[in-house]
């Protein structure tokens, strides 16, 4: 039952999450010009009533769940300065990548 509700949980918010990279992946900002970035990521963490913690560099810091049921999330949100070639149409003049996830 525990992977089955995880599951429905993924098929819940995929699009939306696909929706939210290619946001994000047409409008990127370099290594400390993340501004945008980060209050993007911060209205989306608002609206699901999920705590976070900013810092000076640039970072956030959100902390879903607690014990043994916690996630963290660690994802790179700068952008390399480099022309991406491609006909996707989220593609941006910079590119972003990067993502790591612990349970």
């Amino acid at each position: 039952m525990y992977k089955e509700n995880h599951a429905d949980l993924v098929r819940s918010v995929f699009e939306e999450t696909i929706r939210l990279r290619h946001v994000l992946h047409q409008n990127p900002e370099l290594s400390g010009e993340e501004k945008e970035t980060l209050a993007f990521i911060a209205e989306h963490l608002d609206a699901l009533n999920i705590s976070y913690t900013t810092y000076s560099n640039g970072g956030i810091c959100a902390c879903i769940g607690q014990g043994e049921r916690a996630v963290g999330v660690r994802a790179d949100i700068d952008a390399l300065p480099i022309e991406e070639k491609t006909a996707l149409p989220y593609t941006s003049k910079k590119c972003r990548c990067d993502a790591r996830l612990r349970t």
